[in-house]
Protein backbone atom coordinates (compact mmCIF):
# COMPACT_ATOMS: atom_id res chain seq x y z
CA UNK A 1 0.00 0.00 0.00
CA UNK A 2 2.59 2.19 0.79
CA UNK A 3 5.27 1.26 -1.93
CA UNK A 4 1.86 2.21 -4.29
CA UNK A 5 1.61 5.13 -2.95
CA UNK A 6 5.17 6.55 -3.28
CA UNK A 7 5.22 5.44 -6.87
CA UNK A 8 2.11 7.69 -7.53
CA UNK A 9 3.54 10.20 -5.74
CA UNK A 10 6.23 10.12 -7.62
CA UNK A 11 4.90 9.79 -10.88
CA UNK A 12 2.74 13.16 -9.97
CA UNK A 13 6.23 14.66 -8.92
CA UNK A 14 7.57 13.55 -11.93
CA UNK A 15 4.72 15.27 -14.25
CA UNK A 16 4.78 18.42 -12.33
CA UNK A 17 7.99 18.95 -13.18
CA UNK A 18 8.28 17.88 -16.78
CA UNK A 19 4.84 19.10 -17.87
CA UNK A 20 4.44 22.22 -15.43
CA UNK A 21 7.65 23.61 -16.13
CA UNK A 22 7.95 23.04 -19.37
CA UNK A 23 4.49 24.69 -19.85
CA UNK A 24 5.97 27.77 -17.72
CA UNK A 25 8.97 28.02 -20.23
CA UNK A 26 7.44 27.84 -23.28
CA UNK A 27 4.20 30.41 -22.04
CA UNK A 28 6.86 32.87 -21.06
CA UNK A 29 8.90 32.48 -23.70
CA UNK A 30 5.80 33.03 -26.23
CA UNK A 31 4.85 36.23 -24.03
CA UNK A 32 8.56 37.53 -24.44
CA UNK A 33 8.57 36.89 -28.46
CA UNK A 34 4.87 38.51 -28.67
CA UNK A 35 6.10 41.68 -26.57
CA UNK A 36 9.36 42.14 -28.58
CA UNK A 37 7.00 41.61 -32.06
CA UNK A 38 5.03 44.47 -30.72
CA UNK A 39 8.02 46.47 -29.60
CA UNK A 40 9.30 45.62 -33.44
CA UNK A 41 6.42 46.20 -35.29
CA UNK A 42 5.71 49.62 -33.35
CA UNK A 43 8.96 50.69 -34.34
CA UNK A 44 8.59 49.77 -37.94
CA UNK A 45 5.32 51.52 -37.84
CA UNK A 46 7.02 55.01 -36.76
CA UNK A 47 10.10 54.29 -39.20
CA UNK A 48 7.09 53.85 -41.83
CA UNK A 49 5.13 56.96 -40.93
CA UNK A 50 7.86 58.98 -40.83
CA UNK A 51 9.24 57.91 -44.15
CA UNK A 52 5.79 58.74 -45.97
CA UNK A 53 5.20 61.89 -44.26
CA UNK A 54 8.97 62.40 -45.86
CA UNK A 55 7.81 61.50 -49.27
CA UNK A 56 4.35 63.60 -48.88
CA UNK A 57 6.70 66.84 -47.98
CA UNK A 58 8.74 66.29 -50.99
CA UNK A 59 5.15 65.83 -52.91
CA UNK A 60 3.79 68.95 -51.12
CA UNK A 61 7.22 70.96 -51.68
CA UNK A 62 7.50 69.72 -55.17
CA UNK A 63 3.36 69.99 -56.29
CA UNK A 64 1.77 72.52 -53.63
CA UNK A 65 -1.81 71.16 -55.66
CA UNK A 66 -2.27 67.68 -56.87
CA UNK A 67 -5.36 66.53 -58.35
CA UNK A 68 -5.25 62.45 -58.00
CA UNK A 69 -8.60 62.12 -60.49
CA UNK A 70 -6.16 64.34 -62.87
CA UNK A 71 -3.21 61.85 -62.33
CA UNK A 72 -5.61 58.88 -62.80
CA UNK A 73 -6.72 60.21 -65.99
CA UNK A 74 -3.01 60.66 -67.61
CA UNK A 75 -0.14 60.21 -65.24
CA UNK A 76 2.13 61.33 -67.63
CA UNK A 77 0.39 64.81 -69.01
CA UNK A 78 -0.39 65.55 -65.81
CA UNK A 79 2.62 65.38 -64.11
CA UNK A 80 4.27 67.35 -67.31
CA UNK A 81 1.83 70.03 -67.23
CA UNK A 82 2.11 70.65 -63.44
CA UNK A 83 6.11 70.81 -63.70
CA UNK A 84 6.45 72.60 -66.24
CA UNK A 85 3.89 75.19 -64.31
CA UNK A 86 6.10 74.78 -61.13
CA UNK A 87 8.94 75.41 -63.11
CA UNK A 88 7.82 78.53 -64.85
CA UNK A 89 7.20 79.97 -61.03
CA UNK A 90 10.47 79.14 -60.43
CA UNK A 91 11.93 80.52 -63.42
CA UNK A 92 9.77 83.46 -62.94
CA UNK A 93 11.25 84.52 -59.71
CA UNK A 94 15.07 83.74 -60.79
CA UNK A 95 14.40 85.87 -63.95
CA UNK A 96 13.63 89.08 -61.12
CA UNK A 97 16.67 88.32 -59.70
CA UNK A 98 18.93 87.55 -62.45
CA UNK A 99 17.70 90.46 -64.30
CA UNK A 100 18.46 93.25 -61.19
CA UNK A 101 21.88 91.50 -61.12
CA UNK A 102 22.64 92.24 -65.42
CA UNK A 103 21.33 95.56 -64.54
CA UNK A 104 23.64 96.05 -61.76
CA UNK A 105 26.78 94.65 -64.16
CA UNK A 106 25.71 97.20 -67.04
CA UNK A 107 26.78 99.62 -64.99
CA UNK A 108 30.54 98.16 -64.08
CA UNK A 109 31.08 97.07 -67.98
CA UNK A 110 30.27 98.06 -70.98
CA UNK A 111 28.82 95.73 -73.33
CA UNK A 112 30.11 95.85 -77.24
CA UNK A 113 29.25 98.35 -79.56
CA UNK A 114 27.36 95.75 -82.16
CA UNK A 115 24.16 94.84 -79.14
CA UNK A 116 22.62 97.29 -76.67
CA UNK A 117 22.21 97.19 -73.58
CA UNK A 118 18.62 95.96 -73.79
CA UNK A 119 19.83 93.53 -75.96
CA UNK A 120 22.26 92.16 -73.78
CA UNK A 121 19.56 91.94 -70.59
CA UNK A 122 17.31 89.99 -72.59
CA UNK A 123 19.68 87.45 -74.05
CA UNK A 124 21.42 86.79 -70.44
CA UNK A 125 17.32 86.98 -68.87
CA UNK A 126 16.42 84.13 -71.78
CA UNK A 127 19.90 81.97 -70.91
CA UNK A 128 19.28 82.00 -67.07
CA UNK A 129 15.65 81.34 -67.69
CA UNK A 130 16.23 78.36 -69.73
CA UNK A 131 18.82 77.40 -67.54
CA UNK A 132 16.66 77.43 -64.52
CA UNK A 133 13.66 75.88 -65.79
CA UNK A 134 15.72 73.03 -66.99
CA UNK A 135 17.18 72.86 -63.22
CA UNK A 136 13.75 72.90 -61.90
CA UNK A 137 12.29 70.27 -64.22
CA UNK A 138 15.44 67.58 -63.32
CA UNK A 139 14.88 68.34 -59.61
CA UNK A 140 11.24 67.74 -59.86
CA UNK A 141 11.78 64.84 -61.96
CA UNK A 142 14.55 63.49 -59.37
CA UNK A 143 12.54 64.04 -56.69
CA UNK A 144 9.09 62.04 -58.63
CA UNK A 145 11.47 58.74 -59.19
CA UNK A 146 12.74 58.94 -55.90
CA UNK A 147 8.92 58.59 -54.61
CA UNK A 148 8.45 56.11 -57.03
CA UNK A 149 10.82 54.05 -55.29
CA UNK A 150 10.02 54.52 -51.86
CA UNK A 151 6.67 53.80 -52.54
CA UNK A 152 8.04 50.49 -54.02
CA UNK A 153 10.37 49.96 -51.44
CA UNK A 154 7.88 50.54 -48.98
CA UNK A 155 5.45 47.93 -50.43
CA UNK A 156 7.66 45.14 -50.89
CA UNK A 157 8.86 45.35 -46.77
CA UNK A 158 4.97 45.36 -45.86
CA UNK A 159 4.57 42.62 -48.04
CA UNK A 160 8.08 41.04 -46.28
CA UNK A 161 6.22 41.88 -42.52
CA UNK A 162 2.85 40.38 -43.58
CA UNK A 163 4.75 37.09 -44.13
CA UNK A 164 6.96 37.16 -41.58
CA UNK A 165 3.87 38.07 -39.22
CA UNK A 166 2.37 35.15 -41.20
CA UNK A 167 4.72 32.44 -40.32
CA UNK A 168 4.70 33.46 -36.86
CA UNK A 169 1.30 32.94 -36.47
CA UNK A 170 1.86 29.64 -37.87
CA UNK A 171 4.68 28.66 -35.37
CA UNK A 172 2.40 30.24 -32.68
CA UNK A 173 -0.49 27.80 -33.32
CA UNK A 174 1.85 25.29 -33.87
CA UNK A 175 2.79 25.62 -30.87
CA UNK A 176 -0.45 25.97 -29.03
CA UNK A 177 -1.30 22.39 -30.61
CA UNK A 178 1.65 20.31 -29.25
CA UNK A 179 1.41 22.43 -25.91
CA UNK A 180 -2.51 20.88 -25.77
CA UNK A 181 -1.52 17.59 -26.59
CA UNK A 182 1.35 17.42 -24.44
CA UNK A 183 -1.33 18.61 -21.98
CA UNK A 184 -3.76 16.34 -23.28
CA UNK A 185 -1.43 13.16 -23.00
CA UNK A 186 -0.68 13.82 -19.58
CA UNK A 187 -3.84 13.81 -18.44
CA UNK A 188 -4.35 10.52 -19.75
CA UNK A 189 -1.43 9.50 -18.37
CA UNK A 190 -2.53 10.08 -15.17
CA UNK A 191 -5.99 9.44 -15.63
CA UNK A 192 -4.79 5.80 -16.32
CA UNK A 193 -2.26 5.79 -13.17
CA UNK A 194 -5.00 6.74 -11.31
CA UNK A 195 -7.29 3.88 -12.71
CA UNK A 196 -3.87 1.60 -11.47
CA UNK A 197 -3.71 2.68 -8.38
CA UNK A 198 -6.89 1.97 -7.30
CA UNK A 199 -6.91 -1.36 -8.78
CA UNK A 200 -3.86 -1.67 -6.96
CA UNK A 201 -5.65 -0.46 -3.56
CA UNK A 202 -7.95 -3.04 -4.63
CA UNK A 203 -5.88 -6.08 -4.43
CA UNK A 204 -3.82 -4.94 -1.94
CA UNK A 205 -7.32 -4.75 0.32
CA UNK A 206 -8.10 -8.24 -1.14
CA UNK A 207 -4.65 -9.50 0.04
CA UNK A 208 -5.11 -8.02 3.64
CA UNK A 209 -8.28 -9.55 3.86
CA UNK A 210 -7.03 -13.15 2.56
CA UNK A 211 -4.05 -12.55 4.73
CA UNK A 212 -6.18 -11.24 8.00
CA UNK A 213 -8.52 -14.55 7.39
CA UNK A 214 -5.15 -16.88 7.00
CA UNK A 215 -3.90 -15.49 10.26
CA UNK A 216 -7.93 -16.27 11.81
CA UNK A 217 -7.64 -19.61 10.95
CA UNK A 218 -3.91 -20.11 11.66
CA UNK A 219 -4.76 -18.92 15.69
CA UNK A 220 -7.77 -21.13 15.96
CA UNK A 221 -5.62 -24.05 14.94
CA UNK A 222 -3.29 -23.59 17.41
CA UNK A 223 -5.56 -22.63 20.39
CA UNK A 224 -7.22 -26.23 19.00
CA UNK A 225 -3.87 -27.88 19.12
CA UNK A 226 -3.32 -26.75 23.01
CA UNK A 227 -5.71 -28.87 24.84
CA UNK A 228 -4.39 -32.02 23.69
CA UNK A 229 -1.24 -31.06 24.36
CA UNK A 230 -1.47 -30.09 27.39
CA UNK A 231 -3.20 -33.56 27.77
CA UNK A 232 -0.52 -35.77 27.04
Amino acid sequence: MKLSDAMVDDFRTFVSDVFESRTEHISDGLAKEQMALCEKYAYLYDRTLNRATLAMDFLREAMPVFSWHKYQADPDEYLKRTIMRRAAVVAASSGDGAAAAEGDGRQATRAPASLTDDEIAEAAGREDDDSAQQSVIKKLLYRINWLRTEVGRVDCEGQRLYEQHSELTVSLADLNRRLSDDQCRSAGEIDRHKNELTVLRQRSADQTAIIDRLMETIQLTMQDKQPSSAGC
